[in-house]
């Protein structure tokens, strides 16, 4: 295939970029640490009610096994009001 000077050139120019890319740490960058707090309070609030739903079967022991919680957190969460 024949490439042309300016093909030639927009690929490296398109090669560096990509270098660049992969050269940031987004895990330092605002936005990543702010999707990060939201991600992680959402995934608290959704293991909140899986908690709350198994209680409505379960006794609390039971549930602390099942999640890997203590009975002290799973009757945290089942004290807890909802907002």
């Amino acid at each position: 295939m024949v490439y042309s000077f300016r093909t030639i050139a927009l690929m490296q120019q398109i090669k560096e970029a990509e270098k660049m890319i992969t050269q940031v740490e987004v895990e330092k960058l605002p936005s990543y640490e702010l999707g990060l707090e939201k991600g992680m309070e959402k995934g608290m609030e959704k293991g909140e009610k899986i908690v709350k739903n198994l209680l409505e079967r379960f006794n609390a022991e039971q549930v602390a096994d099942f999640t890997g919680l203590t009975v002290i957190e799973v009757n945290n969460i089942a004290n807890k009001k909802a907002n």
